[in-house]
């Protein structure tokens, strides 16, 4: 009933589990392999998919839509090599293709990209995982979610196709109803900064990303994906600019949340400190426990010499986000700025139990520990920061000084 059809490059670290965990699901696998310089072609042949190996054409949609024409299965579904499937979610996509109304033409199903940044927490809306997140088993120990409704089912018709050179979806060619089934969940990891870094992507994502934008079928999502990629290089002020044409193309709230959270940050990274002001406050009238959006506020404030304003933002923050170390770092700061070094030593502790690889709240309590005269714990505190990021600025700036 179903065929699922896969784009590779260099996939080899997830293509065989990615096949194998689909063999209740599917009856066809398709590979379109755009160049593997890897074990990819040789593993999916040996595992029984149908490979054709081509040149990279220059966009997502016409490497999906070439391996379309593979396909022999009146449904076809769409996943990426490091995305899976529960055995749960594989049942349902099973009960719904036997009995599905002959108007019913796509499937749009829910998303969940992992993250164990927590710069991608705090800037781009993800959310921590808990003992009650669905299916927390397959979160693999990663720290964030970020959930996203995409079409990932459709039948095998002619005039369905994708569109887009990236983000592409099949959307605007699907002629008959499209089905919502936010019940039936994805699990994304490659969305991961280390996994980016990994595969070498963010080039190729950006130079197609100007391209997209500058079509007239582009839409919020590639608008805020652009601005993501300034924001990630640090230009703010091109950020800001695609941030804000992401929040003219869309009207639907919680994807303004973020938009308005994130234009927020660039304004006050930028010192505009009054259009940020307005930016983060419309975001927590929409959503008064919005984390980034408390977490920029107070950090506004305390760029205004304002800590006690900080520190009322962040007690808002706590309410809801306890377990949060971003907001626990936070304090620790607020608490550093009114000159109450035990509940600041404290507050960065707190954010180290929660995340003990977050070096920059480490770096912070080593700072503290130096200015309270305590060179040796804070020597320790740096040699463990140093473990995870070698490089960084200001443990290396402090390390000078304790020398």
């Amino acid at each position: 009933m179903i065929s699922v059809c896969f784009i590779t490059k260099n996939e080899e670290d997830w293509i065989e589990e990615a096949i194998q965990h689909l063999r209740p699901l599917v009856s066809q696998v398709v590979v379109y392999d755009t160049g593997s310089t890897d074990q990819t072609v040789q593993m999916a042949r040996r595992l029984g998919a149908d490979v054709i190996e081509a040149a990279w054409p220059g966009d997502f949609s016409t490497a999906r839509n070439e391996s379309l024409k593979l396909a022999s299965q009146p449904w076809i579904l769409r996943i990426d090599p490091d995305e899976r499937l529960s055995p749960l979610m594989q049942e349902k996509i099973k009960a719904f293709v036997s009995s599905a109304p002959d108007d019913v033409h796509a499937v749009q199903c829910l998303t969940r990209n992992y993250t164990n940044s927590l710069e991608a927490i705090r800037d781009e809306g993800f959310q921590l995982c808990s003992p009650e997140t669905p299916e927390l088993i397959w979160a693999r120990s990663f720290r964030g979610y970020l959930e996203m409704g995409y079409t990932r089912l459709f039948r095998r018709r002619a005039e369905i196709q994708f569109v887009g050179l990236v983000h592409e979806g099949v959307d605007p060619t699907v002629q008959g109803r499209i089905e919502r089934r936010m019940d039936i969940v994805f699990h994304h990891y490659g969305t991961d900064p280390a996994q980016i870094r990994k595969k070498q992507k963010r080039k190729q994502y950006k130079e197609l990303l100007l391209k997209q934008t500058q079509r007239a079928e582009s839409n919020w999502f590639d608008w805020q994906a652009l601005g993501l990629e300034f924001l990630e290089d640090q230009d703010f002020e091109n950020a800001s600019k695609y941030f804000m044409g992401a929040l003219h193309k869309t009207d639907f709230s919680p994807n303004r949340l973020n938009l308005l959270s994130n234009l927020g940050w660039c304004f006050l990274q930028l010192d505009q400190f009054k259009p940020a002001q307005e930016h983060l406050e419309l975001a927590l009238s929409i959503d008064s426990e919005h984390l980034s959006s408390l977490l920029n506020l107070a950090d506004l404030h305390l760029r205004q010499e304002q800590p006690s304003a900080a520190l009322k933002t962040l007690n808002q923050a706590l309410k809801a986000h306890v377990t949060s170390p971003l907001l626990w770092r936070a304090l620790g700061q607020v608490f550093g700025k009114l000159n109450d070094w035990s509940r600041s030593q404290q507050a960065f502790e707190k954010s180290l139990n929660l995340a003990p690889d977050f070096v920059e709240a480490r770096v912070d309590l080593a700072i503290l520990l130096n200015h309270l005269d305590q060179a040796e714990a804070a020597r320790s505190q740096l040699s463990e920061a140093f473990k995870i990021d070698p490089q960084n600025t200001r443990a290396l700036k402090l390390s000078e000084i304790l020398t």
